[in-house]
């Protein structure tokens, strides 16, 4: 039974459920149809005319950080559980995050404390640079491709962390520093998935 004739189902059982129920699922829906609908609304609003594939990118880029809000500190435990670390002594710190939320992320806030001292960098990461790239294992023929700007729902990356800490190899590292995401941003795909 599908939802429509579900409803039809109950709506023909009881007259007064009729009335109620689209009432009630409206109100329920638009808060997170509206937080869904920004990037799509400013991708729309902002596309006419523009003729260039350059122009479209950036129109793209510009939306999704229009349209990224806070993600909850309950999504974000969910998102560091599917986070790990690699080091290269030359290109230096690698995140490989695996998105198990609902949300596209647009932008992370990494922290690297000193273990000794608890002194602490942030790095604000909004460009998630493929780790490939960066090692020389692929051609990217433009990097500043919307893609390149978002990890979306299910999607496991792995991109470079430009930091200024130094180490030899990742047990290095890891004996001198801890990292963690902090704080990352956002917005929901699904209106039907609870935030």
């Amino acid at each position: 039974m599908t939802i429509r004739t579900r409803t039809r189902h109950i709506c023909a059982q009881s007259p007064r459920r009729l009335r109620i129920l689209p009432a009630l699922s409206l109100i329920l829906w638009l808060p997170t149809l509206a937080n869904a609908s920004l990037y799509d609304d400013c991708v729309l609003k902002h596309m006419r005319g523009v003729t260039s594939d350059a122009a479209a990118r950036s129109i793209q880029t510009a939306c999704l950080h229009t349209s990224e809000r806070d993600i909850p500190q309950n999504i974000l435990t969910v998102l560091r559980s599917g986070s790990r670390a690699g080091f290269d002594k030359q290109q230096g710190l690698f995140l490989q995050v695996k998105n198990n939320t609902a949300y596209t992320i647009t932008k992370l806030l990494v922290r690297i404390t000193e273990k000794d001292t608890s002194a602490a960098n942030d790095y604000v990461l909004d460009y998630f640079e493929p780790a490939a790239v960066a090692l020389g294992g692929a051609i990217i023929t433009d990097p500043y491709a919307p893609e390149f700007h978002s990890i979306q729902p299910g999607q496991r990356y792995t991109f470079r962390v430009n930091i200024t800490e130094r180490a030899e190899s990742l047990e290095d590292f890891s004996q001198k520093y801890v990292w963690n995401i902090v704080r990352a941003w956002g917005f929901l795909d699904d209106p039907g998935t609870p935030k």
